[in-house]
């Protein structure tokens, strides 16, 4: 993946900072931390709430399956991976 400089502090654009993010989970997140994938949903969630051993990877105007495919990517097996489900039924 090529890389961006690690200057930017604000990437402006939804798939800017979703690059952005990806990035910074391949080169920065701990191998063993436990990783939320999902949408702008789990984007919400409060980092401090959940901790220094969460890793948090929504894409929005994606979903999880952008954050799986990133995690299968890298590798790595989380201990544990919570997935944004907003839509469990529809007709």
């Amino acid at each position: 993946m090529p890389r961006l400089s690690r200057s930017y502090y604000t990437v402006p654009g939804m798939q800017r900072a979703n690059y952005n993010r990806a990035q910074i989970f391949v080169d920065d997140s701990a191998a063993d931390a436990k990783v939320i994938v999902g949408s702008s949903m789990s984007d919400r969630l409060d980092e401090v709430k959940l901790g220094a051993d969460h890793v948090k990877l929504p894409f929005p105007g994606g979903g999880p399956f952008t954050g799986l495919e990133l995690i299968r990517g890298t590798g790595r097996r989380p201990p544990v991976l919570w997935i944004e489900t907003n839509v469990i039924l529809r007709d």
